[in-house]
């Protein structure tokens, strides 16, 4: 994001351009000067008016290794002349990679949660209907007696909604 630009977002298919070539091959990619680069496309300065020269662009990684995301930072500034242009060195690399880390968790976290959501709405919904058939008929076997035992006991054991979803999560 350039200064005072707003936020958009550019979506690269797997193996197209700098982010695409990560995406596909894993592995981090810097970049001295992006318009030397065959990989680089000039379609998103075209369309953000942005003009990019340093590239760095890293993957980001679920627990399983699985690349789930792309980290591209573009533009280094030299710290010793405003609006003096850089490049990205080895401790960029180190703190881009730290970056990867640190979304890769997130995302990690984030799909846990929203399972966790989703089971949780799976066990009311469940429970709503055994409640329903139960007001209209008496429990006919002992696998949904015994379900309905430990759904309510696995309810009346948690005094937050956090403490049921951390429950759920394991």
């Amino acid at each position: 994001m350039g200064k005072g630009n707003s936020q958009q977002i550019i979506r690269v298919p797997i193996g197209q351009g700098i982010v695409g070539s990560v995406a596909q091959n894993g592995t981090i990619l810097n970049i001295k000067d992006a318009y030397l680069d065959h990989r680089f496309s000039r379609a998103a300065d075209r369309k953000t008016g942005y003009r990019t020269k340093s590239v760095l662009a890293c993957p980001v990684f679920n627990k399983t290794h699985d690349i789930v995301a792309v980290l591209q930072v573009i533009n280094k500034h030299d710290s010793k002349v405003e609006d003096q242009l850089g490049f990205f060195g080895s401790s960029d690399e180190a703190l881009v990679e730290h970056f990867a880390d640190e979304i890769g968790d997130a995302l990690e976290s984030g799909v846990r949660a929203e399972e966790s959501r989703l089971k949780l709405s799976g066990l009311q919904s469940e429970m709503e209907r055994m409640k329903a058939q139960m007001s209209t008929e008496v429990v006919k076997t002992k696998k949904q007696a015994e379900m309905m035992i430990r759904l309510a006991k696995d309810f009346a054991s948690f005094e937050t909604r956090d403490a049921l979803l951390s429950r759920v999560i394991d």
